[in-house]
């Protein structure tokens, strides 16, 4: 990963929440903590759709990102939810992130 890789960061909440894609795993530094759920999370397919993740998923993300947004740990971190640059990943991330 890259510095260019973040420039391309999607800001969510003003200098504290961004949604990147990336191709490699990036390395959590001491201003930036970064969390992924592409293998945690996974949908099953009812056919040959990719999502969106249901509804019990979606509360589970959602309760990982208060915790995070919350939590003394990561106070002082800009934090980064990142997914792979696949197409099917990037639309679920993109689900997730903005629901």
């Amino acid at each position: 990963m890259s510095g260019s890789d973040l420039r391309n960061a999607i800001e969510i909440l003003p200098d504290r929440l961004y949604y990147v894609p990336l191709r490699s795993l990036p390395k959590e530094t001491s201003t930036a903590h970064f969390f992924n759920i592409d293998s945690d999370l996974v949908y099953w397919n009812f056919f040959l759709d990719f999502g969106p993740l249901n509804l019990g998923q979606l509360y589970r993300f959602c309760s990982l990102l208060n915790g995070k947004l919350q939590g003394e740990r990561l106070k002082k971190k800009v934090i980064y939810y990142y997914s792979s640059t696949h197409s099917h990943r990037r639309a679920n991330a993109a689900f997730l992130i903005s629901a």
